[in-house]
């Protein structure tokens, strides 16, 4: 999903939206080397563990929430071009 994710990021980012990745269960220097091959520009949780997984109930990765400005989940489970779709939407209205 990562070319999507750049593209809504590369759109959206500023002052109503931003991307944060987060990095589970993943050895730091592997997920610190995987983000430097990838260029990722956006913003990093690393050594999460398992609170994500358990808090949001995710049961597969990637998993993509959007997140409402008040913490509330907008949409999840978002997929290829319906991810530009619905941040679109939402920033849009």
């Amino acid at each position: 999903e990562m070319p999507y994710i750049r593209k809504v990021w590369e759109a959206f980012s500023g002052e109503k939206f931003d991307v944060v990745g987060v990095a589970l269960n993943d050895k730091r220097e592997d997920t610190l080397e995987a983000l430097s091959k990838l260029g990722l520009p956006w913003h990093q949780i690393l050594d999460a563990q398992r609170i994500p997984i358990e808090l949001y109930n995710i049961n597969a990765i990637p998993h993509i929430i959007l997140f409402g400005p008040d913490g509330e989940i907008l949409e999840r489970g978002l997929r290829g071009g319906q991810i530009y779709e619905t941040v679109a939407k939402y920033l849009n209205q």
